[in-house]
């Protein structure tokens, strides 16, 4: 079972307990990996789960009920969720038109919020995002702002049980301190350190590690 798999599982396990008092900050990270990872890892997950895809769409509606609109666009982890998402979007749709690739995210958002919430967050990810994302920054300086979202997020989940209370984020071993690192085309973790350069997935991604600063890289 995969980081994510595991994740929306107990995720939906909490869901069916207790559908009518979802937690906003609950509701917003879990929706924050939804936009990460695209609809189709939830529709896998459940179907590994014997869930119909009708109990997904019920799913992903109790999750919006629980979020006020207005907390979509204050909330700085699911800003990040947003540009990880347009990030992911262009690495998979290389080469093609930009109004094409503009689709493809909205398509990507469609699946999940309701037409008007899902193209006002679209031009948010644009006019907004962009320009605080965009700017050319350090390695160091994304990995920090990545660290501290991925930090925050696992806060969340290990709260409400979604992970466990031991931590594996930052481990020792053999006096060399190693973290994991989601797979930004699927999600699964990988263990690195210091002296990583190079990142090799199961799925088939490869890329320079720390991974390049350009979303198309």
């Amino acid at each position: 079972m995969d980081a994510t798999h595991s994740v929306f599982e107990r995720g939906f396990r909490l869901l069916r307990q207790d559908i009518m008092n979802i937690p906003e900050e609950f509701a917003l990270c879990f929706l924050g990996i939804l936009v990460e990872t695209g609809k189709t890892a939830l529709i896998k997950s459940a179907t590994e789960d014997r869930l119909t895809q009708e109990d997904t769409k019920i799913h992903i509606e109790n999750l919006r009920r629980a979020v006020s609109e207005e907390s979509y666009f204050k909330n700085q982890s699911f800003a990040v969720s947003l540009w990880i998402a347009l990030a992911h979007t262009i690495a998979t749709n290389k080469g093609v038109k930009p109004a094409e690739l503009r689709r493809a995210f909205e398509n990507r958002l469609s699946e999940i919020f309701p037409a008007p919430l899902a193209e006002r967050l679209f031009r948010y990810t644009f006019k907004v995002l962009e320009k605080r994302y965009g700017e050319v920054k350090s390695h160091e300086d994304a990995i920090r702002e990545l660290e501290e979202h991925r930090k925050n997020r696992r806060a969340i989940l290990t709260k409400y049980g979604c992970l466990s209370q031991i931590s594996p984020t930052k481990t020792r071993l053999r006096g060399t301190d190693t973290w994991f690192v989601p797979c930004p085309q699927c999600k699964l973790e990988k263990r690195c350190d210091k002296n990583t350069k190079k990142f090799h997935c199961a799925c088939g991604f490869k890329s320079a590690y720390p991974f390049p600063l350009d979303p198309a890289a």
